[in-house]
């Protein structure tokens, strides 16, 4: 083969984590043999998906579209919406981030991060990110009040089975288990001699919900 060929070359560079030096015919050889890898200019991104799972394991998918994972990529933070496989997919992830370790973080309403301050390695096999409750749908408060001002003792507040009174100064505090939190809530409250009133609250926000509660006329009571 090579004494049909007049072509002469060199190379001289990396290859195999040593160096390569070759002269003469042979580099056209070998420039075939491993030039497929070594040769080919690296891909200039790459693309990720963030698995975001309970603490279950990687298969309790508690976040089904719903929230969004953020990277912090140097100075440029990337977010992208957590899928209805649980899961947020980032493309177009600059190379030279490839195998190096960013902060990654979970925003979703009713959620945090398992871990603080958690870093995850970027790679081809995904990234496993778990995550956990937190206390911002834990509990809904408020005060109840009549059409004239007055504070309400013993009114009764509802969200689905779970229930409260109110104290002597129209104050209550309604605790909810992981299993029924949820971003929105329809509150219901009730009080003998007055008209029922119903809402949709948000406990996230953390702010006291205020009540008005009007009395029955004579034809309603």
């Amino acid at each position: 083969m090579f004494g049909a060929m007049r072509s002469y070359a060199t190379y001289r560079g990396e290859a195999f984590n040593g160096l390569l030096e070759l002269g003469g015919l042979v580099v056209i050889f070998a420039m075939v043999v491993i030039g497929g890898f070594k040769l080919v200019p690296n891909a200039k991104s790459f693309n990720l998906s963030v698995y975001v799972h309970g603490p279950g394991g990687r298969q309790d998918m508690v976040l089904k579209n719903q929230g969004e994972v953020i990277l912090d990529l140097a100075d440029n933070r990337r977010s992208e919406a957590i899928n209805e496989k649980g899961a947020a997919y980032f493309s177009g992830i600059p190379a030279e981030f490839f195998n190096c370790e960013v902060p990654v973080m979970i925003q979703a309403s009713g959620f945090e991060s398992a871990e603080t301050d958690k870093k995850a390695v970027l790679k081809s096999g995904g990234v496993y990110l778990q995550v956990r409750r937190d206390d911002s749908l834990a509990k809904i408060t408020g005060t109840v009040k009549s059409a004239d001002g007055d504070f309400l003792k013993g009114v009764s507040i509802r969200i689905g089975k779970l229930k409260t009174r109110t104290d002597e100064g129209g104050y209550f505090e309604l605790k909810i288990p992981p299993e029924n939190q949820k971003a929105r809530q329809k509150l219901i409250a009730l009080l003998e001699g007055y008209e029922t009133w119903e809402g949709n609250v948000h406990p996230g926000t953390r702010q006291d919900v205020g009540i008005v509660l009007s009395e029955k006329t004579p034809k309603q009571v």
